[in-house]
């Protein structure tokens, strides 16, 4: 049982301010994301991939708090959440999707910008960190990517998402994924849970799932599949050339914490500036777990690399 005083106050003011919410044409996709306050841009990215549930609503508990020391830019990949699905069938893939991104953060002129990325959006930004022009990432956050680290030969790809229940009520759909995931209940909040309602029976959101159901899914995970090992590789290599911050959960049941180490071990000798954090008592969603301990490492992280590489 979780104590008492673990459990965040935040969680009963959850919310996402809509005065704060945006959107941008990426290259004719109506592109969702949330901004606030100013400094060095903070781009967070969520995980998921094209047609889940995965949106920048999640990281609705930590944008007031670190729009305190940076500007904050949340979005919604391509597919996802407020964000529209791929123009054309062929661009179910996940090469599209890095792309969406890499035009995305031009699009906004950003430069030194601190990368976060979430489960499969911790392979997004590390594919950024060698798409974008110098000079535009300052540095990676890492968190909870299961799809980045290495293959576990134990563990069959998605099994945890594949043993999801599922059901035919929406309301009881959109809470599925996350409470199995969650280690405290609590941050599965009702307004998170509507804001999630929301995006799941919109027409574009029925849109592209039906295309995911009909051959997208197949070809998003085969082009998944191929960037992975080429970018682990280019990673051994040379290394990732800005400073890298992992972040883990260490109850995390889809991608279990003892995937950190072995991601690391790919990582770390090439790329000599490093971190691995692992809160403890949390699930995949780690920054809505431990909401305070999260804005904590990843402001003084960023503000660290702002302060050695400004010097």
């Amino acid at each position: 049982m979780v104590a008492t005083s673990m459990i965040s106050p935040l969680y009963a003011a959850d919310h996402l301010d809509p005065a704060k919410l945006h959107f941008v044409d990426i290259d004719g996709v109506r592109t969702r994301y949330y901004e606030d306050g100013t400094g060095s841009p903070l781009v967070l990215f969520p995980g998921g991939q094209i047609g889940s549930l995965y949106t920048v609503d999640s990281y609705s508990l930590n944008l007031d708090a670190l729009a305190k020391y940076f500007r904050v830019i949340a979005v919604d990949k391509l597919g996802q959440g407020g964000t529209a699905g791929p123009v054309s069938d062929d661009d179910y893939t996940w090469g599209a999707t890095v792309q969406h991104a890499r035009r995305f953060i031009e699009t906004l002129g950003l430069r030194g910008a601190h990368l976060a990325g979430h489960s499969r959006g911790g392979m997004l930004i590390s594919s950024l960190a060698y798409a974008l022009a110098p000079g535009t990432v300052q540095s990676l956050i890492i968190i909870d990517s299961g799809t980045l680290a290495p293959a576990d030969p134990t563990t069959a790809s998605g099994a945890f998402y594949a043993n999801l229940p599922h059901y035919e009520e929406p309301e009881r759909e959109v809470r599925a994924e996350p409470l199995a995931q969650a280690f405290k209940p609590q941050q599965v909040t009702s307004d998170f849970m509507d804001r999630m309602l929301a995006h799941a029976t919109s027409a574009e959101f029925a849109r592209v799932t039906a295309k995911m159901a009909t051959g997208g899914t197949e070809r998003f995970l085969a082009s998944l599949d191929q960037a992975h090992d080429a970018l682990l590789a280019r990673i051994a290599a040379e290394g990732l050339p800005v400073p890298v911050l992992m972040l883990w959960d260490y109850n995390d049941q889809s991608a279990p914490v003892r995937w950190a180490p072995p991601l690391l071990d790919v990582i770390a000798p090439k790329t000599s500036w490093t971190e691995l954090h692992i809160f403890n008592e949390g699930g995949h969603y780690t920054f809505r777990e431990n909401p305070e301990q999260f804005n904590r490492v990843v402001a003084g992280f960023c503000q660290h690399v702002d302060t050695v590489t400004s010097a």
